[in-house]
């Protein structure tokens, strides 16, 4: 998985071939190790867009671990939502919801509904649901991600921030543009102090905002925050979504 990460795709695949065809012989075809390399493959397939074999080596996962494991095993859980993820990234996002919801289900069933793993859950759902304009529950759903997130992990953590970010963003989509203006102000000013005004995350939020200001006409509020992103970025990068004044 090392050369998958460095995205040296192509020398990846033929060892995850040979890992998951030696496996086979010496575990046999439903051991959890051999299910591992399965679904490490299908990884390798889908970052090269190989979306048909690897949807074919996610279904033989999923099968194998529900049958060896159980449905709501945390295994077979992560194997159903692999499965959802490449079905939305191969452009059918109706035959991933299903999935996305039954995951959401048997993971709160069995972890809770604050568990960040079923915080996952519906935040892969929510973002689903935005992509097939399904924008109300979408909304729900991010608000949902973010109460669980401040309750487990507190206001200032970074995945509780995320959280802020995204739900500002589906509410700047929504056109409720001053309840998003008010998340992402909030979300800014815990991210300067905890991360620094040159993170990442605190200038792509820096950027949210200064989208939502654009929506509200606020443009010489926008028109600052846009140059900090354009003064920030890396040679090459985009500050799309920025206007210039």
């Amino acid at each position: 998985m090392l050369l998958q990460a460095m995205g040296q795709l192509q020398e990846a695949e033929p060892l995850s071939r040979r890992a998951l065809a030696g496996r086979k012989a010496t575990l046999g075809p439903t051991h959890p190790t051999t299910m591992i390399s399965l679904n490490n493959l299908a990884l390798v397939l889908q970052d090269q867009h190989k979306f048909t074999e690897a949807e074919q080596l996610y279904r033989q996962a999923l099968v194998g671990r529900e049958e060896a494991l159980g449905t709501s095993h945390p295994d077979t859980l992560q194997s159903l939502n692999n499965l959802a993820a490449l079905l939305q990234v191969a452009g059918r996002p109706a035959e991933a919801e299903p999935l996305c919801r039954r995951c959401i289900h048997e993971r709160a069933t069995a972890l809770g509904s604050t568990h960040p793993s079923t915080l996952n859950s519906i935040g892969n759902l929510a973002v689903l649901l935005n992509s097939t304009g399904q924008l109300e529950e979408a909304a729900l759903l991010h608000s949902r991600v973010l109460e669980g997130r401040e309750a487990a992990l507190g206001p200032e953590h970074r995945d509780t921030l995320q959280a802020m970010g995204n739900l500002a963003m589906q509410l700047h989509v929504l056109g409720r543009v001053g309840e998003a203006e008010a998340l992402c102000r909030k979300a800014l000013t815990v991210q300067e102090t905890t991360l620094g005004s040159e993170h990442p995350h605190t200038l792509q939020t820096v950027r949210n905002l200064a989208l939502i200001l654009q929506a509200c006409d606020k443009l010489s509020e926008a028109e600052p925050l846009c140059q900090r992103v354009k003064l920030a970025r890396p040679r090459g990068a985009s500050s799309s979504g920025c206007i210039t004044m």
